[in-house]
């Protein structure tokens, strides 16, 4: 499943929302925090086996949106240029890694870092890719919200629930005093 990129869109936009510094800082810290815990759910969940049709059923449907959503932004001609320059600053980044070289490894993430935030920008501009993406995001919350569900119903899985909540609760709390 897309659920590392989906953690970094999540994050990115909490650092666009959040404008005041402390306000950012302290979200920072607790998108970090939720993210190790849902490192956490997803471990427990695999440990648990837990079998339920309805489950891969969204799984199935989640990973067809966002590979749906993958191909076609790969191959809209508005974009093509954008994933040029970005499969190029990959290739400079690994190349930079590969060879052990440190400050050029800087430089190279830093210029894939750019380009993908310009894909990202110009792939927003595009009504049927932002529907796409839309579409995407909210199949993999259903699995989100499905597996939570099954996990909140064991003992040990409810106070990992319970502490994502706690956690997006604050963000959210934060979030309301920067409008």
């Amino acid at each position: 499943m897309i659920i590392k990129p989906l953690l970094v869109a999540v994050f990115s936009c909490l650092l666009i929302v959040t404008g005041s510094a402390g306000i950012s800082q302290d979200v920072w810290k607790l998108s970090k925090e939720k993210a190790s815990l849902m490192r956490e759910v997803s471990t427990m969940f695999r440990k648990m086996e837990i079998k339920d049709a309805e489950l891969d059923a969204l799984k199935e449907k989640a990973l067809k949106a966002s590979v749906h959503f993958s191909q076609t932004r790969k191959k809209h001609p508005d974009l093509k240029e954008h994933f040029n320059v970005s499969d190029a600053a990959q290739t400079q980044m690994i190349k930079a890694m590969t060879a052990k070289d440190k400050e050029a490894t800087k430089v190279a993430r830093k210029e894939y870092v750019e380009a993908r935030k310009e894909l990202e920008k110009a792939s927003r501009e595009i009504p049927e890719m932002v529907e796409l993406q839309q579409q995407a995001i909210d199949a993999n919350k259903a699995v989100k919200v499905k597996e939570f569900e099954l996990l909140g119903a064991t003992p040990e899985g409810k106070v990992l629930v319970d502490q994502v909540k706690a956690v997006d609760a604050k963000i959210a709390e934060l979030q309301k005093q920067l409008k």
